[in-house]
C-alpha cells in the first residue's frame, strides 16, 4: 500500500485536536472514559407534584451548597434530593446518596401520593440514608443501576439494584397511572438487566418496570430492554489494514471518532496510521502480545481471543482489560500467562 502523506484532519493534528478539547474543559474522547462533565460539576433533575412542591435531584463533586446546608461529597461523585414548597422553603434537607465511587443521581418522578422514585447508578457500594448497598457486579470499575423510593418527607422506603452498566449511563423514571415504576436508560456500552445484555449505542432503551413496592413486574417471554438501533458490522477490523471503514461501524464510536480526526481513513484506505489511531485516539489496544497485561481496554475484535472474551464479558472490551479479564483468556481461549 502506497504511504500517504502526513494529514491528519484540516483543522491541524490529533495532538493539535486534542489539545483544543481540553482547552474547552473537555475530556479526550475515548470510549471508556465518559464521567460526568467536570465544568459542569453539578447536573439536576426537577420533578413538581400536585401540591406544587419543587423536588430537585442530581449529582455533584466535592461540596455543594443546596436548600441552605452544604452537602460534601464522599468520593468521586455522589447524589442528592432536596424538596421545596411552593414558597421555596425547603420541605426537607438536603440528602446526599453514594460511596467511594462516581455515584449519580440522574432521574427523578413523583406518584400521586407525594412520594419521591430516585434513579441512577453507583459504584462498589453506596449510602441511602440508612442503608447501604452493595454494588453486584463482576468488575469493580461496572455501575449498579438502583432505583429507590422516599415517602413525601424524604424518608427512605426501599431502594434496590435493578441492573449492571459497563459505563456511565442516565437512567430515568416514570410513574405510569397504575403507579407502576417505568425505567429508561440512555448512553453507550453495555447494559444488563434481569432478561440480559444490550448494547447501547448513544441511545435510549426501556430498561424495565417496577411495582410501587419495588417488586419487578413480570415480562412476557423472550421479551428484553428495547434498544433503538442495530450495531453495523464493520468490513474488517479495524485493528487491520485493509479497504475504507464505514464511520459508525463496530460496537461503539471508535471508528467514529477517527474517521472524525482523520478523514483518510473512511474515504481512501484503513492503512497503519488508522490501526494505531485505534490507540491514541479510543485509547483500545490492538497488540494482542499484551494480552496478558492489565491496562486499556482491547478492541474487541483484535484478535479471537479478545472476541471470544468480549463476546461473554463485555467489560473488557469497554472499560478495561483487568486480571479478570486475563484469567477469562486464559480459560476461554487456552492460552498460558506466565
Amino acid at each position: 500500500m502506497t504511504a500517504r502523506p502526513r494529514s491528519v484532519t484540516s483543522k491541524g493534528s490529533i495532538l493539535a485536536l486534542l489539545a483544543l478539547v481540553a482547552a474547552a474543559g473537555c475530556a479526550a474522547r475515548r470510549p471508556h472514559t465518559f464521567p460526568i462533565p467536570v465544568p459542569l460539576r453539578l447536573q439536576t433533575v426537577v420533578a413538581v407534584d400536585r401540591q406544587g412542591n419543587e423536588v430537585l435531584a442530581g449529582t455533584f463533586a466535592g461540596r455543594v451548597s443546596i436548600g441552605g446546608a452544604e452537602l460534601t461529597s464522599a468520593g468521586r461523585t455522589d447524589g442528592f434530593v432536596v424538596k421545596y414548597g411552593p414558597n421555596g422553603a425547603p420541605v426537607f434537607a438536603p440528602q446526599r446518596f453514594g460511596g467511594p465511587g462516581e455515584d449519580a443521581v440522574t432521574g427523578v418522578a413523583v406518584d400521586d401520593d407525594g412520594s419521591i422514585i430516585l434513579a441512577g447508578t453507583f459504584q462498589e457500594q453506596a449510602s441511602f440514608g440508612s442503608q447501604t448497598l452493595q454494588a453486584q457486579v463482576r468488575h469493580s470499575g461496572q455501575r449498579a443501576v438502583f432505583v429507590a423510593r422516599l415517602d413525601p418527607a424524604g424518608k427512605l422506603l426501599w431502594v434496590k439494584q435493578i441492573a449492571v452498566a459497563n459505563l456511565p449511563t442516565e437512567v430515568s423514571v416514570a410513574v405510569r397511572p397504575d403507579h407502576d415504576i417505568v425505567v429508561g436508560a440512555s448512553g453507550i456500552g453495555t447494559i444488563a438487566n434481569r432478561n440480559g445484555p444490550a448494547e447501547l449505542g448513544g441511545e435510549s432503551i426501556v430498561l424495565d418496570l417496577l411495582t410501587p413496592a419495588g417488586e419487578l413486574v413480570p415480562q412476557p417471554d423472550k421479551i428484553k430492554v428495547r434498544a433503538m438501533t442495530i450495531p453495523v458490522a464493520c468490513a474488517h477490523s479495524p485493528c487491520t489494514q485493509g479497504g475504507v471503514l464505514q464511520a459508525g461501524c463496530g460496537p461503539d464510536d471508535c471508528v467514529s471518532w477517527i474517521c472524525d480526526a482523520d478523514s483518510y481513513c473512511c474515504a481512501v484506505a484503513w492503512d497503519g496510521v488508522c490501526v494505531a489511531e485505534v490507540g491514541s485516539v479510543c485509547q483500545r489496544r490492538c497488540d494482542c502480545g499484551t494480552i496478558c497485561t492489565t491496562g486499556n481496554a482491547f478492541y474487541p475484535s483484535a484478535c479471537s481471543c479478545t472476541a471470544t472474551v468480549f463476546d461473554q464479558d463485555s467489560y473488557c472490551g469497554e472499560v478495561s482489560w483487568d486480571n479478570i479479564c486475563i484469567s477469562e483468556a486464559v480459560s476461554w481461549c487456552h492460552i498460558v500467562c506466565h
